[in-house]
C-alpha cells in the first residue's frame, strides 16, 4: 500500500511500529484471529490516524516521533491518498477496488483487465 500510493517518506518500519503498538494495546490472541479483511481495515485506519496526527511514536521511546521530520504538506498529501481507500473499505461490496491501492500501476492494469474490466 505504501509503495503503491507513493508514500516513500513513511518507512515500512514505521508501519510495523503502528502494528506493534496495536498488538500491545490489544493483547488478545482471539482478536488477532479475526478475518484478514477486518484487520486490514483497522490497520489502514490506524495508519491514516497516525498520519493525520502527524505522529508515529517509536516503539522503544514514545517521545520519539518517527514521522516528526516529514513535512506537513507531504503528510497532508498522504492523508488525501488514503481517504478514498478508507471509503472503499467502508463498503465491502467494493472490495475489488482495494487492489488499486495495493498494486503497482502495471499490476493494477493487469488485474483490471483480468477481473474488473473497468
Amino acid at each position: 500500500m505504501r509503495d503503491a500510493l507513493g508514500m516513500s517518506k513513511i518507512a515500512s518500519y514505521y508501519i510495523k511500529t503502528i502494528f506493534f503498538w496495536e498488538i500491545m494495546k490489544r493483547n488478545d490472541k482471539k482478536f488477532w484471529a479475526t478475518d484478514p479483511a477486518t484487520l486490514f481495515k483497522l490497520m489502514v485506519q490506524k495508519v491514516h490516524s497516525a498520519i493525520v496526527d502527524k505522529n508515529i511514536p517509536y516503539f522503544w521511546n514514545k517521545s520519539n516521533n518517527l514521522i516528526g521530520h516529514v513535512d506537513d504538506n507531504v503528510l497532508n498529501n498522504y492523508e488525501t491518498k488514503l481517504a478514498p481507500l478508507l471509503k472503499i473499505l467502508e463498503q465491502p461490496a467494493n472490495y475489488r477496488l482495494v487492489a488499486k491501492y495495493l498494486l503497482s500501476p502495471q499490476e493494477y492494469k493487469e488485474y483490471n483487465t483480468r477481473y474488473l474490466h473497468l
